[in-house]
């Protein structure tokens, strides 16, 4: 294995804050209220989901696209928009950087920073993230914190493909029966999967084989939009709670106006049933009202909001 790059940046900060998902649940909510709080950094206001895919072969292409770009217009954005120019050669940089060298991604982490108590990452990708990854984050600093914002798996699976498919489509109309079709597409295996992102009890396997159980704060989407919440979590980062914007919803898409899919919600529920068993054996009781509960009275289909 090839040494590991020890950049000192990362020992500045009193800790190092990784959000690693899910995907479609708050993360860019929480991104935003870590970008106002005074003593928290982040270098950018986009996920770096440097760990994900580092040195791989989506790394290299993101780092031929922004070469392109780069190479197709530097002078007008040197003039014009000179601080973006800079973000994107340091993109760039981090894309082509060989794995065991950390070094372009302590470029991002820390651009811009000014001595904060806690530099944040917030990249749900790295809910795929293995063991030896998770390892090899915590040791980047003395006090390294993950959080893990989960929803209602169907919720979420459902919250997700609508969002692709909108983007997609060019945010125009998407029926539930186009979400249900792309969702036996998945289970056919002709689409790359989404359903991974909401097997938390993989991720939750994963990061507890590689860290103390008191360096992870776990958080339901229900009830993250909360003053209560916002104070755990400052708590648990070691500053100060300051109020946040509890009352947005950010990225909550075009609702259909209609329940979810009975036909979804049983071909999905078929595949989650190990996340629901785990999630329920852990948490039981302080699960939040709004989760399916198989094998006991089911709450009423939520309306199709993300």
């Amino acid at each position: 294995m090839a040494e590991v790059s020890a950049d000192p940046r990362f020992a500045k900060p009193r800790a190092l804050c990784y959000v690693v998902g899910g995907q479609k649940c708050g993360t860019t909510w929480l991104n935003r209220y870590f970008l106002a709080h005074p003593e928290i950094h982040l270098s950018t206001g986009r996920e770096l989901s440097y760990w994900s895919r580092r040195s791989g072969e989506a790394s290299q292409k993101e780092a031929a696209r922004l070469r392109k770009r780069l190479k197709r217009d530097p002078f007008y954005m040197r003039l014009t928009r000179p601080k973006r120019y800079r973000l994107l050669h340091l993109f760039q940089r981090m894309h082509e950087a060989e794995a065991s060298d950390h070094t372009r991604y302590a470029d991002l982490m820390f651009h811009g920073y000014r001595g904060e108590a806690v530099v944040a990452d917030v990249s749900p990708a790295y809910a795929s993230l293995g063991r030896s990854d998770f390892r090899e984050i915590a040791r980047l600093n003395d006090q390294v914190r993950f959080i893990f914002v989960m929803r209602d798996p169907v919720d979420r699976l459902h919250s997700a493909f609508r969002h692709y498919l909108r983007k997609r489509s060019g945010y125009e109309h998407v029926t539930e029966a186009d979400v249900v079709a792309h969702l036996k597409r998945e289970l056919a295996g002709e689409i790359e999967l989404a359903l991974p992102s909401s097997r938390y009890d993989l991720t939750i396997g994963e990061l507890e084989a590689a860290v103390a159980k008191d360096q992870i704060l776990y958080l339901f989407y229900e009830t993250l939009f909360s003053a209560e919440k916002l104070t755990e979590i400052c708590d648990f980062l070691g500053v100060g709670a300051v109020p946040g914007r509890t009352e947005e919803h950010v990225n909550e898409g075009w609702s259909t106006g209609k329940a979810i899919d009975a036909e979804f919600e049983a071909l999905a529920m078929a595949k989650l049933l190990p996340v629901y068993d785990e999630i329920a054996n852990r948490w039981g009781g302080d699960l939040p009202a709004g989760w399916r509960r198989p094998g006991r009275q089911t709450p009423e289909p939520l309306r199709g909001i993300a």
